[in-house]
């Protein structure tokens, strides 16, 4: 003569849960695995923010060069704080920059024609080697103080 068969509620129960050990194993390899990712996560939105910054110059350059040839007239960009915008900024590069019809000389803008604000990321740091003037294309969409 066999055994009895187990109830069906019985095999059920214990089939189910976890033991204390299978729950501590599982807390461990979630820890490694977010000690492991959560670097490169950050290196991530790292490399993002500096390819935001980069698309923005792209964007600003490109612009400032066919409002130039648009309006046949030298066109420049440069730093501005907002909301005012009164004056360039060449030595931080990291705020807001503006688009302007003419040639700022000086860095003022009182009087100029802001065609367009690009507004920052202030989490990023950016500099300029050439800190004495903004950056300017004429009627042709090419940059004077490049030209040899």
């Amino acid at each position: 003569m066999g055994s009895a068969p187990l109830p069906r509620h019985a095999s059920r129960r214990q089939a189910s849960g976890m033991t204390l050990i299978e729950l501590l194993v599982a807390v461990a390899v979630l820890a490694i695995v977010a000690t492991i990712g959560l670097p490169s996560y950050q290196r991530l939105g790292a490399r993002s923010e500096v390819a935001s910054e980069v698309m923005r110059l792209k964007t600003a350059l490109a612009l400032t060069r066919n409002a130039a040839i648009t309006r046949r007239s030298t066109v420049a960009v440069c730093a501005s704080q907002g909301p005012s915008y009164r004056s360039c900024n060449f030595e931080d590069w990291s705020g807001d920059w503006v688009i302007v019809d003419g040639y700022i000389e000086g860095g003022s803008l009182v009087g100029e024609m802001i065609l367009r604000v690009l507004e920052g990321n202030p989490k990023v740091s950016i500099g300029f080697s050439r800190r004495d003037r903004p950056v300017r294309y004429n009627y042709l969409g090419r940059s004077p103080e490049f030209d040899s």
